[in-house]
Protein backbone atom coordinates (compact mmCIF):
# COMPACT_ATOMS: atom_id res chain seq x y z
CA UNK A 1 0.00 0.00 0.00
CA UNK A 2 3.04 2.56 1.10
CA UNK A 3 4.48 2.16 -2.17
CA UNK A 4 1.46 4.49 -3.87
CA UNK A 5 2.55 7.48 -1.44
CA UNK A 6 6.47 6.72 -1.44
CA UNK A 7 8.71 8.87 -3.86
CA UNK A 8 11.95 8.09 -4.14
CA UNK A 9 14.57 10.94 -4.79
CA UNK A 10 18.59 9.96 -5.64
CA UNK A 11 20.53 12.47 -4.66
CA UNK A 12 23.84 11.76 -5.99
CA UNK A 13 25.75 9.59 -8.44
CA UNK A 14 27.97 7.01 -6.67
CA UNK A 15 28.55 3.39 -7.28
CA UNK A 16 25.89 1.08 -6.28
CA UNK A 17 25.42 -0.44 -3.19
CA UNK A 18 23.39 -2.98 -1.52
CA UNK A 19 20.74 -2.60 1.09
CA UNK A 20 19.46 0.59 3.12
CA UNK A 21 20.41 2.19 6.25
CA UNK A 22 18.13 4.87 6.85
CA UNK A 23 16.43 7.41 9.53
CA UNK A 24 13.04 8.47 9.59
CA UNK A 25 11.44 11.97 10.64
CA UNK A 26 10.54 15.99 9.48
CA UNK A 27 14.25 16.64 9.46
CA UNK A 28 13.21 20.34 8.63
CA UNK A 29 16.42 22.85 8.92
CA UNK A 30 18.60 19.71 9.87
CA UNK A 31 20.05 21.46 12.52
CA UNK A 32 22.95 20.32 14.96
CA UNK A 33 20.50 17.34 16.64
CA UNK A 34 20.06 15.97 13.18
CA UNK A 35 23.13 16.64 11.58
CA UNK A 36 24.75 14.71 14.35
CA UNK A 37 21.84 11.76 13.23
CA UNK A 38 22.47 11.75 9.81
CA UNK A 39 26.68 11.75 9.65
CA UNK A 40 26.71 8.96 11.92
CA UNK A 41 23.77 7.13 9.14
CA UNK A 42 26.27 8.01 6.69
CA UNK A 43 29.00 6.38 8.18
CA UNK A 44 27.54 3.50 9.26
CA UNK A 45 26.67 2.63 5.50
CA UNK A 46 29.94 3.42 4.23
CA UNK A 47 31.70 1.16 6.78
CA UNK A 48 29.05 -1.34 5.91
CA UNK A 49 28.62 -0.73 1.86
CA UNK A 50 25.09 0.23 2.44
CA UNK A 51 23.21 3.21 1.02
CA UNK A 52 21.70 5.51 3.27
CA UNK A 53 18.59 7.29 2.81
CA UNK A 54 16.39 9.83 4.99
CA UNK A 55 11.79 8.87 5.06
CA UNK A 56 10.42 11.85 5.43
CA UNK A 57 6.93 13.64 5.05
CA UNK A 58 5.66 16.00 3.11
CA UNK A 59 4.26 19.64 3.98
CA UNK A 60 0.84 18.19 5.08
CA UNK A 61 1.69 16.01 7.53
CA UNK A 62 3.80 18.97 8.58
CA UNK A 63 0.86 21.07 8.92
CA UNK A 64 -1.08 18.26 10.61
CA UNK A 65 1.26 17.06 12.92
CA UNK A 66 3.02 19.88 14.11
CA UNK A 67 1.30 22.88 13.49
CA UNK A 68 2.64 24.82 11.58
CA UNK A 69 2.23 26.05 8.03
CA UNK A 70 6.01 27.08 7.27
CA UNK A 71 9.19 25.14 7.14
CA UNK A 72 13.10 26.15 7.82
CA UNK A 73 14.15 24.86 4.20
CA UNK A 74 12.33 24.31 1.30
CA UNK A 75 11.99 21.04 -0.28
CA UNK A 76 14.91 21.35 -2.67
CA UNK A 77 16.89 22.97 0.02
CA UNK A 78 16.70 19.53 2.47
CA UNK A 79 17.62 17.85 -0.70
CA UNK A 80 20.74 19.72 -1.08
CA UNK A 81 21.64 19.91 2.10
CA UNK A 82 21.12 16.05 2.88
CA UNK A 83 23.67 15.50 -0.12
CA UNK A 84 26.06 17.01 1.60
CA UNK A 85 25.67 15.49 4.17
CA UNK A 86 26.36 12.66 2.68
CA UNK A 87 23.03 10.58 2.11
CA UNK A 88 21.57 8.44 -0.79
CA UNK A 89 18.45 8.77 -1.07
CA UNK A 90 15.22 11.06 -0.08
CA UNK A 91 12.54 9.02 0.34
CA UNK A 92 9.17 11.30 0.89
CA UNK A 93 6.06 10.09 2.02
CA UNK A 94 2.95 11.94 1.03
CA UNK A 95 -0.13 12.61 3.01
CA UNK A 96 -2.52 9.97 3.18
CA UNK A 97 -5.42 8.53 6.23
CA UNK A 98 -3.61 5.29 5.14
CA UNK A 99 -0.65 5.88 6.25
CA UNK A 100 -1.70 8.02 9.55
CA UNK A 101 -3.73 4.90 10.51
CA UNK A 102 -1.04 2.41 10.69
CA UNK A 103 -0.03 0.94 13.50
CA UNK A 104 3.47 0.46 14.52
CA UNK A 105 4.38 -2.72 13.00
CA UNK A 106 2.48 -2.16 10.41
CA UNK A 107 4.21 0.61 9.33
CA UNK A 108 7.33 -0.77 9.64
CA UNK A 109 6.24 -3.96 7.98
CA UNK A 110 5.27 -1.46 4.76
CA UNK A 111 8.70 -0.03 4.74
CA UNK A 112 10.33 -3.18 4.91
CA UNK A 113 7.79 -4.59 1.90
CA UNK A 114 9.24 -2.03 -0.41
CA UNK A 115 13.04 -1.15 1.13
CA UNK A 116 15.73 -2.91 1.86
CA UNK A 117 16.22 -1.86 5.27
CA UNK A 118 19.23 -3.39 7.38
CA UNK A 119 19.65 -0.60 10.12
CA UNK A 120 17.28 2.33 10.99
CA UNK A 121 19.37 5.04 13.07
CA UNK A 122 17.06 6.94 15.23
CA UNK A 123 17.01 9.68 18.04
CA UNK A 124 15.98 8.78 21.82
CA UNK A 125 12.73 10.66 21.36
CA UNK A 126 11.40 8.88 17.96
CA UNK A 127 7.92 8.30 18.20
CA UNK A 128 5.91 6.71 15.20
CA UNK A 129 2.80 4.83 14.13
CA UNK A 130 -0.65 5.76 14.78
CA UNK A 131 -0.62 8.17 17.80
CA UNK A 132 2.83 7.94 18.15
CA UNK A 133 2.14 4.64 19.66
CA UNK A 134 6.09 3.57 18.77
CA UNK A 135 9.09 4.54 20.72
CA UNK A 136 12.80 3.23 20.62
CA UNK A 137 12.06 -0.07 22.67
CA UNK A 138 9.27 -0.29 19.82
CA UNK A 139 11.24 -0.18 17.13
CA UNK A 140 13.98 -2.64 18.94
CA UNK A 141 11.55 -5.26 19.21
CA UNK A 142 10.36 -4.56 15.25
CA UNK A 143 14.10 -5.27 14.73
CA UNK A 144 14.52 -8.37 16.53
CA UNK A 145 11.16 -9.49 14.91
CA UNK A 146 11.96 -8.50 11.14
CA UNK A 147 15.82 -8.83 11.27
CA UNK A 148 17.37 -5.25 10.69
CA UNK A 149 19.56 -3.46 13.60
CA UNK A 150 18.39 -0.20 15.49
CA UNK A 151 20.92 1.93 16.41
CA UNK A 152 19.80 4.60 19.40
CA UNK A 153 21.59 8.19 19.37
CA UNK A 154 20.83 10.56 22.70
CA UNK A 155 19.89 14.02 21.97
CA UNK A 156 22.35 16.81 21.17
CA UNK A 157 21.34 19.67 23.71
CA UNK A 158 22.12 23.48 23.49
CA UNK A 159 21.02 24.62 26.66
CA UNK A 160 17.85 23.17 26.20
CA UNK A 161 17.33 20.14 23.98
CA UNK A 162 17.46 20.91 20.27
CA UNK A 163 14.05 21.41 18.09
CA UNK A 164 12.84 22.50 14.93
CA UNK A 165 9.86 23.87 16.47
CA UNK A 166 12.33 26.22 19.06
CA UNK A 167 14.37 27.18 15.87
CA UNK A 168 11.51 28.65 14.67
CA UNK A 169 10.69 30.46 17.31
CA UNK A 170 13.69 32.06 17.84
CA UNK A 171 13.51 33.31 13.39
CA UNK A 172 9.98 34.86 14.61
CA UNK A 173 11.67 36.96 17.14
CA UNK A 174 14.51 37.78 15.28
CA UNK A 175 16.75 36.11 16.59
CA UNK A 176 19.12 35.09 13.92
CA UNK A 177 22.41 34.56 15.88
CA UNK A 178 20.76 32.40 18.57
CA UNK A 179 19.22 30.44 15.58
CA UNK A 180 22.72 29.86 14.33
CA UNK A 181 24.32 28.67 17.44
CA UNK A 182 21.42 25.28 16.83
CA UNK A 183 21.54 25.33 13.27
CA UNK A 184 25.02 25.01 12.76
CA UNK A 185 24.58 27.74 10.15
CA UNK A 186 23.55 30.90 9.39
CA UNK A 187 19.95 31.21 8.17
CA UNK A 188 19.66 32.18 4.86
CA UNK A 189 16.74 32.28 2.33
CA UNK A 190 17.06 31.59 -1.35
CA UNK A 191 14.69 33.25 -3.55
CA UNK A 192 14.37 35.11 -7.24
CA UNK A 193 14.70 38.92 -7.78
CA UNK A 194 11.51 40.83 -8.50
CA UNK A 195 10.91 44.10 -9.98
CA UNK A 196 10.37 46.56 -6.75
CA UNK A 197 8.90 50.15 -6.34
CA UNK A 198 12.72 51.55 -7.07
CA UNK A 199 12.44 54.30 -4.18
CA UNK A 200 15.64 52.87 -2.36
CA UNK A 201 17.48 54.03 -5.38
CA UNK A 202 16.01 57.18 -6.07
CA UNK A 203 16.80 57.66 -2.27
CA UNK A 204 20.79 56.42 -3.11
CA UNK A 205 20.38 53.12 -1.55
CA UNK A 206 19.13 50.92 -4.45
CA UNK A 207 18.05 47.20 -3.11
CA UNK A 208 17.00 43.70 -4.64
CA UNK A 209 13.57 42.81 -4.09
CA UNK A 210 13.62 39.56 -2.99
CA UNK A 211 10.65 37.12 -3.97
CA UNK A 212 9.26 35.87 -0.33
CA UNK A 213 10.08 32.11 -0.58
CA UNK A 214 7.45 29.37 1.32
CA UNK A 215 9.60 28.71 4.22
CA UNK A 216 9.95 30.79 7.71
CA UNK A 217 11.01 34.24 7.41
CA UNK A 218 12.62 36.03 10.00
CA UNK A 219 11.01 38.84 12.24
CA UNK A 220 10.69 42.45 10.56
CA UNK A 221 13.90 44.29 10.80
CA UNK A 222 16.80 45.44 9.93
CA UNK A 223 19.52 42.89 9.41
CA UNK A 224 23.50 42.00 8.73
CA UNK A 225 23.92 39.81 6.34
CA UNK A 226 25.49 38.66 2.94
CA UNK A 227 24.75 38.03 -0.38
CA UNK A 228 26.34 35.32 -2.63
CA UNK A 229 26.33 36.77 -6.40
CA UNK A 230 27.62 33.79 -8.92
CA UNK A 231 31.05 33.44 -6.98
CA UNK A 232 31.07 36.52 -5.22
CA UNK A 233 29.61 37.45 -1.64
CA UNK A 234 28.96 41.26 -1.07
CA UNK A 235 28.52 42.51 2.76
CA UNK A 236 24.61 43.47 2.83
CA UNK A 237 21.82 45.32 4.48
CA UNK A 238 18.14 43.35 4.66
CA UNK A 239 14.95 44.90 5.11
CA UNK A 240 11.88 42.48 6.51
CA UNK A 241 8.93 44.28 6.91
CA UNK A 242 5.76 46.36 5.61
CA UNK A 243 7.18 49.52 4.58
CA UNK A 244 5.09 51.62 6.85
CA UNK A 245 6.64 54.81 5.84
CA UNK A 246 5.16 54.27 3.03
CA UNK A 247 1.69 53.18 4.12
CA UNK A 248 2.64 49.81 1.80
CA UNK A 249 0.03 47.57 0.97
CA UNK A 250 1.46 45.11 -0.39
CA UNK A 251 1.74 43.18 2.50
CA UNK A 252 5.90 41.78 3.94
CA UNK A 253 8.76 42.35 1.55
CA UNK A 254 12.68 41.54 1.54
CA UNK A 255 15.11 43.96 0.25
CA UNK A 256 18.89 43.55 0.40
CA UNK A 257 20.82 46.95 -0.06
CA UNK A 258 23.89 44.82 -1.47
CA UNK A 259 26.97 47.05 -0.31
CA UNK A 260 29.44 47.61 -3.83
CA UNK A 261 27.80 45.44 -5.76
CA UNK A 262 28.34 46.97 -9.09
CA UNK A 263 26.96 43.80 -11.50
CA UNK A 264 24.21 43.61 -13.88
CA UNK A 265 20.70 44.02 -12.99
CA UNK A 266 19.37 41.12 -10.66
CA UNK A 267 15.52 40.84 -11.51
CA UNK A 268 14.89 37.00 -12.57
CA UNK A 269 17.97 35.96 -11.16
CA UNK A 270 18.24 33.79 -8.08
CA UNK A 271 20.13 34.98 -4.93
CA UNK A 272 20.79 33.55 -1.73
CA UNK A 273 20.79 36.20 1.31
CA UNK A 274 22.31 35.04 4.24
CA UNK A 275 21.25 36.75 7.99
CA UNK A 276 23.97 36.75 10.26
CA UNK A 277 22.87 39.43 12.98
CA UNK A 278 19.07 41.81 14.09
CA UNK A 279 20.46 45.23 14.17
CA UNK A 280 16.70 46.85 14.66
CA UNK A 281 12.95 46.55 14.51
CA UNK A 282 11.46 48.35 11.50
CA UNK A 283 9.91 52.07 12.25
CA UNK A 284 7.68 54.15 10.51
CA UNK A 285 9.59 57.69 9.81
CA UNK A 286 8.45 61.27 9.78
CA UNK A 287 9.37 61.86 6.43
CA UNK A 288 12.09 61.16 3.76
CA UNK A 289 15.09 62.45 4.90
CA UNK A 290 14.96 60.76 8.08
CA UNK A 291 14.72 57.28 6.62
CA UNK A 292 17.83 58.29 4.60
CA UNK A 293 19.18 59.33 7.50
CA UNK A 294 18.65 56.32 9.27
CA UNK A 295 19.19 53.81 6.24
CA UNK A 296 22.81 55.59 6.04
CA UNK A 297 23.77 54.87 9.59
CA UNK A 298 22.34 50.88 9.01
CA UNK A 299 24.40 50.39 6.35
CA UNK A 300 27.63 52.14 8.10
CA UNK A 301 27.55 49.59 10.65
CA UNK A 302 27.27 46.56 8.12
CA UNK A 303 29.95 48.28 6.39
CA UNK A 304 32.72 48.70 9.78
CA UNK A 305 31.89 45.24 11.05
CA UNK A 306 34.97 43.42 11.11
CA UNK A 307 35.17 40.08 9.90
CA UNK A 308 37.07 37.02 11.93
CA UNK A 309 40.22 35.69 11.09
CA UNK A 310 40.50 33.95 7.66
CA UNK A 311 40.15 30.60 8.06
CA UNK A 312 41.32 26.91 6.98
CA UNK A 313 39.08 25.50 4.43
CA UNK A 314 40.26 21.71 3.70
CA UNK A 315 39.38 19.61 0.71
CA UNK A 316 39.62 15.95 0.97
CA UNK A 317 39.03 13.15 -1.06
CA UNK A 318 40.06 10.37 -3.28
CA UNK A 319 42.21 10.45 -6.55
CA UNK A 320 40.18 11.65 -9.15
CA UNK A 321 37.31 13.37 -7.40
CA UNK A 322 38.64 16.72 -8.59
CA UNK A 323 40.07 18.28 -5.40
CA UNK A 324 42.96 20.12 -7.56
CA UNK A 325 41.42 21.72 -9.87
CA UNK A 326 38.72 23.24 -7.43
CA UNK A 327 41.09 23.95 -4.65
CA UNK A 328 43.05 25.77 -7.06
CA UNK A 329 40.03 27.95 -8.38
CA UNK A 330 38.99 28.30 -4.96
CA UNK A 331 41.85 30.06 -3.09
CA UNK A 332 41.69 32.35 -6.58
CA UNK A 333 37.99 33.28 -6.17
CA UNK A 334 38.57 33.89 -2.05
CA UNK A 335 42.20 35.08 -2.25
CA UNK A 336 43.71 32.44 -0.22
CA UNK A 337 46.63 31.39 0.06
CA UNK A 338 46.52 27.32 -1.32
CA UNK A 339 48.25 24.09 -0.45
CA UNK A 340 48.30 20.91 -2.05
CA UNK A 341 49.48 18.42 0.57
CA UNK A 342 49.72 15.64 -1.85
CA UNK A 343 52.67 17.49 -4.14
CA UNK A 344 54.61 17.55 -0.73
CA UNK A 345 54.50 13.75 -0.56
CA UNK A 346 55.08 12.69 -4.52
CA UNK A 347 58.22 15.33 -4.05
CA UNK A 348 59.14 12.89 -1.03
CA UNK A 349 58.61 10.19 -3.52
CA UNK A 350 60.54 11.05 -6.30
CA UNK A 351 63.49 12.18 -3.86
CA UNK A 352 63.12 8.87 -2.93
CA UNK A 353 63.29 7.94 -6.09
CA UNK A 354 66.17 10.52 -7.50
CA UNK A 355 68.42 9.63 -4.41
CA UNK A 356 68.34 5.80 -4.30
CA UNK A 357 66.83 6.03 -0.96
CA UNK A 358 66.25 2.37 -0.01
CA UNK A 359 65.77 2.82 3.83
CA UNK A 360 63.04 5.01 5.95
CA UNK A 361 65.98 5.65 7.82
CA UNK A 362 68.23 7.28 5.45
CA UNK A 363 64.55 9.13 3.48
CA UNK A 364 63.83 10.70 7.06
CA UNK A 365 67.24 11.97 7.34
CA UNK A 366 67.70 13.33 3.76
CA UNK A 367 64.23 14.75 4.07
CA UNK A 368 65.26 16.21 7.81
CA UNK A 369 67.40 18.81 5.59
CA UNK A 370 64.55 20.42 4.08
CA UNK A 371 66.02 19.66 0.71
CA UNK A 372 62.64 21.29 -1.33
CA UNK A 373 60.75 24.47 -1.35
CA UNK A 374 56.73 24.83 -1.67
CA UNK A 375 54.53 27.68 -2.30
CA UNK A 376 51.61 29.30 -3.87
CA UNK A 377 52.07 32.20 -7.03
CA UNK A 378 48.62 32.51 -7.12
CA UNK A 379 48.31 30.44 -10.37
CA UNK A 380 50.18 27.31 -9.50
CA UNK A 381 51.73 25.41 -6.56
CA UNK A 382 55.08 25.32 -6.97
CA UNK A 383 57.51 22.41 -5.51
CA UNK A 384 61.37 23.21 -6.15
CA UNK A 385 63.81 20.27 -5.14
CA UNK A 386 67.49 21.29 -5.24
CA UNK A 387 66.32 24.63 -7.16
CA UNK A 388 64.83 22.66 -9.69
CA UNK A 389 60.79 23.10 -10.28
CA UNK A 390 59.20 19.58 -10.22
CA UNK A 391 55.64 20.52 -10.03
CA UNK A 392 54.84 18.63 -13.37
CA UNK A 393 57.02 15.85 -13.23
CA UNK A 394 55.97 14.79 -9.62
CA UNK A 395 52.15 14.29 -11.20
CA UNK A 396 52.88 10.74 -13.27
CA UNK A 397 51.33 7.81 -12.49
CA UNK A 398 54.65 6.00 -10.66
CA UNK A 399 55.30 9.44 -8.55
CA UNK A 400 51.66 8.64 -7.11
CA UNK A 401 52.27 5.06 -6.63
CA UNK A 402 54.88 6.13 -4.47
CA UNK A 403 53.61 8.75 -3.01
CA UNK A 404 51.40 6.74 -1.77
CA UNK A 405 53.85 3.83 -0.36
CA UNK A 406 55.39 7.04 1.07
CA UNK A 407 52.37 8.42 2.91
CA UNK A 408 52.52 5.28 5.57
CA UNK A 409 55.55 6.23 7.08
CA UNK A 410 54.70 7.97 10.13
CA UNK A 411 57.94 10.18 10.51
CA UNK A 412 57.13 11.39 6.99
CA UNK A 413 54.07 12.34 7.62
CA UNK A 414 54.57 14.29 10.74
CA UNK A 415 57.76 15.70 9.17
CA UNK A 416 55.06 17.10 6.50
CA UNK A 417 52.01 18.14 8.11
CA UNK A 418 54.32 20.28 10.45
CA UNK A 419 55.19 21.92 7.49
CA UNK A 420 51.92 22.06 6.24
CA UNK A 421 50.49 23.98 9.52
CA UNK A 422 53.72 26.55 9.34
CA UNK A 423 52.32 27.57 5.80
CA UNK A 424 48.72 28.56 7.48
CA UNK A 425 48.65 32.50 7.85
CA UNK A 426 45.64 33.67 9.63
CA UNK A 427 45.70 36.92 7.75
CA UNK A 428 45.58 35.36 4.43
CA UNK A 429 43.44 32.30 4.82
CA UNK A 430 44.28 29.04 3.36
CA UNK A 431 42.54 26.54 1.18
CA UNK A 432 44.39 22.94 1.35
CA UNK A 433 43.94 20.15 -0.60
CA UNK A 434 44.68 16.48 0.49
CA UNK A 435 44.02 13.29 1.42
CA UNK A 436 43.67 13.61 5.25
CA UNK A 437 44.19 17.50 5.68
CA UNK A 438 40.80 17.83 7.07
CA UNK A 439 41.28 14.46 9.53
CA UNK A 440 44.79 15.14 10.64
CA UNK A 441 46.73 17.97 9.40
CA UNK A 442 44.15 20.27 10.47
CA UNK A 443 41.43 18.87 12.30
CA UNK A 444 39.77 21.79 13.82
CA UNK A 445 39.59 23.48 9.77
CA UNK A 446 36.62 26.11 9.75
CA UNK A 447 35.35 24.17 6.88
CA UNK A 448 35.89 20.71 6.16
CA UNK A 449 35.02 19.49 2.09
CA UNK A 450 34.99 16.00 1.11
CA UNK A 451 34.83 15.69 -2.61
CA UNK A 452 33.62 12.31 -4.45
CA UNK A 453 32.73 10.68 -7.74
CA UNK A 454 31.79 8.04 -9.18
CA UNK A 455 34.91 5.44 -10.01
CA UNK A 456 34.29 5.37 -13.75
CA UNK A 457 33.88 9.30 -14.37
CA UNK A 458 37.48 10.02 -11.64
CA UNK A 459 39.58 7.09 -13.89
CA UNK A 460 38.58 9.27 -17.02
CA UNK A 461 39.52 12.42 -15.64
CA UNK A 462 42.83 11.00 -14.35
CA UNK A 463 43.30 9.21 -17.87
CA UNK A 464 42.68 12.64 -20.03
CA UNK A 465 44.71 14.42 -17.32
CA UNK A 466 48.13 11.59 -17.66
CA UNK A 467 46.85 10.36 -21.46
CA UNK A 468 47.55 7.07 -20.48
CA UNK A 469 45.21 3.98 -20.63
CA UNK A 470 41.60 3.84 -19.16
CA UNK A 471 41.68 0.88 -18.00
CA UNK A 472 45.12 0.52 -16.39
CA UNK A 473 44.02 4.26 -14.47
CA UNK A 474 41.10 2.76 -13.42
CA UNK A 475 42.89 -0.51 -11.79
CA UNK A 476 45.48 1.80 -10.56
CA UNK A 477 42.92 4.05 -8.45
CA UNK A 478 41.28 1.03 -7.43
CA UNK A 479 44.25 -0.22 -5.94
CA UNK A 480 45.21 3.46 -4.02
CA UNK A 481 42.04 4.00 -2.52
CA UNK A 482 42.09 0.27 -0.92
CA UNK A 483 45.70 1.18 0.39
CA UNK A 484 44.95 4.41 1.32
CA UNK A 485 41.34 3.63 3.18
CA UNK A 486 43.55 0.76 4.75
CA UNK A 487 46.89 2.14 5.93
CA UNK A 488 47.88 2.33 9.54
CA UNK A 489 48.55 5.40 9.48
CA UNK A 490 46.27 8.59 8.77
CA UNK A 491 43.74 6.23 6.47
CA UNK A 492 41.74 8.18 3.90
CA UNK A 493 38.37 8.79 5.19
CA UNK A 494 35.39 11.22 5.21
CA UNK A 495 36.28 14.20 8.18
CA UNK A 496 32.55 12.91 10.79
CA UNK A 497 31.86 17.08 10.40
CA UNK A 498 32.94 17.03 6.05
CA UNK A 499 30.38 18.36 3.81
CA UNK A 500 30.16 15.90 0.97
CA UNK A 501 29.95 17.00 -3.09
CA UNK A 502 29.65 14.46 -5.83
CA UNK A 503 31.47 15.96 -8.42
CA UNK A 504 30.79 13.52 -11.12
CA UNK A 505 28.59 15.98 -13.33
CA UNK A 506 29.22 19.31 -11.92
CA UNK A 507 31.89 21.53 -13.43
CA UNK A 508 34.61 23.28 -10.95
CA UNK A 509 33.05 26.61 -11.18
CA UNK A 510 29.92 24.70 -10.08
CA UNK A 511 31.53 22.97 -6.89
CA UNK A 512 33.44 26.03 -5.88
CA UNK A 513 29.86 28.29 -5.87
CA UNK A 514 28.65 25.25 -3.65
CA UNK A 515 31.76 25.28 -1.49
CA UNK A 516 31.46 29.29 -1.10
CA UNK A 517 27.34 29.55 0.10
CA UNK A 518 28.56 26.77 2.72
CA UNK A 519 31.30 28.56 3.62
CA UNK A 520 29.56 32.15 3.88
CA UNK A 521 26.97 29.14 6.31
CA UNK A 522 29.22 27.94 8.61
CA UNK A 523 32.19 30.62 9.17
Amino acid sequence: MIEKYLEKVKLNSLDDRNGFTITIGFFDGIHKGHQYILRELRKHSFENNLYSAVISFDNEFLRLLKKTQSTLLTLEEKKKFLSFLGIDYLMILKFSQDIIKLKPKEFIRELLDNIDIKCICVGENFRFGKDKQGDVNTLKELGDLFGFKVRIFPLLKNNDTLSSSSIRGLLEKGKVDEAKEKLGYYYFIRSKVIEGDKIGRSIGFPTANIEVPNKIIPSNGIYRGKVMVNEKFYKTAVYIGNKPTFNNPKGRIIEAHILDYQGDDLVDKEIEVIFQEFIREERKFKNLDELKEQIAKDVDYVRSYSEKVKGIITIDGPAGSGKTTVAKLLAKTLDYDYLDSGALYRAVAYMKIKENLNSNEDLISYLGKSPFKFFWDGEEFKVFYKDKDISKIIRSDEIGRGASIVGTIKDVRDILTNMQREFYKENKGLVIEGRDSGTYVFPNANLKIYLTANLEVRAKRRATELNEDYKKILESIKERDLKDSTRAVAPLKIPDDAFIIDTSYLSPKDVVLEIISLYLKVL
